[in-house]
This record gives structure tokens, sequence and C-alpha cells, in this order.
């Protein structure tokens, strides 16, 4: 049988929590202390710095290159037709 590996979760969530923050530069000294020294033992956390580490480097890459016309999802259109029903029934006061 081919098992995949379980990933150990955080055992510090409160800490961990920040690692996006931390990343980015939007935490005090003391906040990103407390994140560099977690990562120094949370393998979760670790992996999740570098997950944001790559997604951040391919960014530019993405930001620059045209989204074919036909990947973007065609309207539905459910969203108005409640909002006019919606609308019909608070101009006719049944609502």
């Amino acid at each position: 049988m081919n098992q995949t590996p379980t990933r150990k979760m955080c055992d510090a969530p409160e800490i961990g929590k920040f690692v996006s923050d931390y990343f980015f530069d939007m935490l005090s000294d003391s906040e990103a202390l407390k994140v560099e020294l977690h990562l120094v033992n949370c393998y979760s956390c670790k992996e999740h710095y570098h997950t944001v580490l790559r997604a951040s480097a391919e960014m530019p890459a993405l930001v620059n290159s045209p989204v074919p016309e036909e990947t973007y999802p065609a309207p539905k259109g459910q969203f108005l037709a409640r909002q006019k029903v919606k609308y019909a029934r608070k101009a006719s006061g049944s609502l």
C-alpha cells in the first residue's frame, strides 16, 4: 500500500498563525522574534513559510501572464435574478 505521510500540525497555533505576516514584515519586533524562534522547531510552520516564499517568488510571472478569456467562468446570473426578485418583493411591499 502506498501511504502518504501525515503532516505534523503546529503545536503552537497561536504563534504559527503569524507566519505569513512575518514573511510580509507586518509584525512588531517582539512578535517577529516569537515567530522566528517558533520556526526553528516547528516543521509545519517552516513548511508554510517556504510555501509562501515560493509563491511570492512566482508572483511576478503570474502577474505579467495574460489569462486566456476562456478560463473565466461564465456568469450564471443567479445573483442578479435573486436581487430582481428581492427588489420586486420590496417594491410590492411583500417583504
